[in-house]
């Protein structure tokens, strides 16, 4: 049977003793969790100003961002609701005030193409000016799904709102967004008031096994995928050949398992367990050693700039490094190493979506063991095998996932953060990707 992942024990002390880590949840992430319990609790004031400096339009909105500084924030099946003021000091030929909720797509070398559009009309008059002070209500309901023509020919086809994507550097951005038009007569200018927000649709993860989830709630040990085969997804073993030391061909197996089912939310530990056969014992000790071990969680951004070109570029980066330690460490078999390990997704991690123009998937990618005086046979940035998962924004109801790494756990590579980011470059039609 697979151990257990063996509880902290003080060098002064060998009597094992239940474990006590700190538990990863949305409490450690206060601006979704203040943000999900607490709907509307910040208030957004946008102006336009006179040549004075003085207000003379006024958006006034809630949402759910946990500071008010910061962009307004809404969820799935969310109202936004508010209000636009208005303080003329002096007539003007005012037409009508509109209010509009958009949202755009766009990549690199592309026009935004708007894919949702929802507005309403506050007042308006057919001629005449407005002076004094006015203030009119608005409520905008955000809808769950939108149909999009993605040719002249095909019928529409239903996509959920995807949520608001937008990174410095990104090859692709969608962008939501909200705007006040004052409209004016034919001969004179228009006045715009906005402010972009964001939008996140309420993925939640499913629920864990029987198992694990006890094992969350009550902080015992992990069961490992012997003991709770429904809690985990057991790779493929696959090998790893190369040469040690210039002249020593060595061959190892890996085989990597996976906390099932595989989703899991932002800011959440992924549990992981690796075994690694070989019958060269220098080999498996310098290859099986916990920072050898190369394993990161892989985002691949795809952008689907044309229907007809069925193969879309996609671009790949590492957003994460798991973290691994010894399962076996008192009592190891000869020619097997197995590890206990994890993958931290952090906090801010984009979720998993499939949209019009381009999707965000993720996947757990192995990849060859590094160690001084080891060269393998295969790229050292080919994966060996990969695994889809899907990122949430939010945990399993009444699940809070729990960190089993322990205290004093080295991270891989001196001075490299778990979470760091790595970018994988594509190059045209080949399957190459070159570590920046």
């Amino acid at each position: 049977m697979d151990q257990e992942p063996p509880p902290y024990v003080p060098q002064h002390s060998r009597r094992p003793r239940p474990l006590t880590l700190p538990s990863y949840s949305l409490a450690s992430a206060p601006s979704i969790a203040q943000s999900l319990s607490t709907p509307y609790q910040s208030e957004h004031q946008y102006s336009l100003e006179n040549s004075k400096g003085l207000p003379w339009a006024s958006l006034h909105i809630r949402s759910r961002s946990p500071s008010s500084h910061s962009l307004p924030l809404y969820f799935e099946h969310d109202v936004i609701s508010g209000s636009v003021s208005l303080d003329l000091g002096k007539p003007d030929g005012i037409r009508g005030v509109m209010i509009t909720v958009q949202a755009g797509a766009t990549g690199v070398g592309q026009r935004l193409e708007i894919f949702m559009e929802t507005s309403q009309t506050l007042w308006s008059q057919p001629s005449g000016k407005l002076q004094g002070n006015h203030t009119w209500p608005f409520s905008i309901t955000l809808p769950r799904e939108i149909a999009i023509s993605e040719s002249r020919n095909a019928p529409p086809r239903v996509y959920q709102l995807p949520p608001r994507f937008s990174e410095r550097g990104s090859l692709a951005h969608i962008d939501y967004k909200l705007f006040v038009t004052i409209r004016r007569g034919i001969l004179s200018v228009n006045s715009t008031l906005s402010t972009n927000f964001v939008y996140l649709p309420n993925s939640v993860a499913e629920q864990p096994s029987a198992l694990r989830e006890v094992a969350y709630r009550e902080g015992s040990a992990l069961p490992g995928p012997q003991e709770d085969p429904e809690g985990w997804k057991v790779l493929s073993a696959v090998e790893l050949k190369g040469h040690l030391f210039g002249s020593r061909p060595v061959a190892l197996t890996y085989t990597l398992a996976i906390a099932a089912p595989l989703s899991f939310a932002a800011n959440t530990p992924i549990p992981l367990f690796l075994t690694v056969c070989s019958d060269d014992d220098v080999a498996i000790d310098l290859l099986s050693h916990p920072q050898a071990i190369v394993v990161y969680l892989i985002r691949t951004l795809t952008i689907f700039d044309n229907p007809r070109n069925w193969r879309a570029p996609t671009f790949d980066d590492a957003m994460g490094r798991a973290v691994f330690w010894l399962a076996d460490e008192h009592l190891p078999r000869r020619g097997t190493r197995r590890l206990w390990g994890e993958l931290h997704l952090r906090k801010g991690l984009k979720q998993s979506f499939t949209f019009s123009k381009f999707s965000v998937r993720y996947a757990i990618s192995l990849y060859p063991s590094k160690a001084a005086g080891f060269v393998p046979s295969s790229p050292p940035y080919q994966a060996l095998i990969s695994e889809d998962i899907t990122v949430t924004l939010r945990n399993y109801p009444g699940v809070t996932p729990r960190s089993y790494m322990p205290p004093g756990t080295v991270l891989p590579d001196e001075g490299e953060r778990s979470g760091a980011s790595a970018r994988f470059h594509y190059t045209g039609d080949m399957d190459t990707f070159t570590l920046q």
